[in-house]
């Protein structure tokens, strides 16, 4: 199932054994909450089916679908999860626990999918914060 998935095509069979043996499967409903803003995140999500509404602040910033890592910037930086993800359909999706992070990106693979959308969600939360600056110094 994993090879389906958008960027896996082409990874070793060793990156995917590794990512299914430290994963869990979770199965959310429409409008379950997936993770938490503002929350230490114990965890990372990658998405099989299925796609995630990523609030900021109240306001829907995003969507993600089949193929993307989500929730992994709080475990990485050690720092509280910057937006709230819930489903906005039925969502298939291997969890991943931040204690068993460092084996799995010790696989080149999986380490580079989960860099590239991090640095997604870094970018999308920077232009946020400078939309909202512009937004607050604009006069009335």
């Amino acid at each position: 199932m994993l090879r389906n998935l958008p960027g896996f095509q082409n990874a070793e069979e060793s990156a995917l054994v590794a990512l299914v043996d430290n994963a869990q499967e979770f199965l959310f409903t429409s409008g379950q909450v997936i993770a938490r803003e503002g929350q230490m995140g114990t965890g990372m999500y990658l998405i099989l089916e299925g796609r995630v509404g990523v609030v900021r602040h109240g306001v829907q910033v995003d969507t993600s679908g089949p193929g993307e890592f989500i929730g992994e910037l709080s475990p990485l930086n050690q720092t509280p999860r910057i937006a709230t993800l819930t489903a906005v359909e039925p969502v298939v999706c291997l969890g991943v626990a931040s204690w068993l992070l460092d084996d799995l990106l010790k696989q080149p693979a999986i380490a580079e999918r989960v860099r590239r959308d991090a640095q997604a969600h870094r970018d999308a939360e920077e232009q946020r914060r400078a939309a909202e600056a512009r937004a607050g110094n604009q006069p009335a």
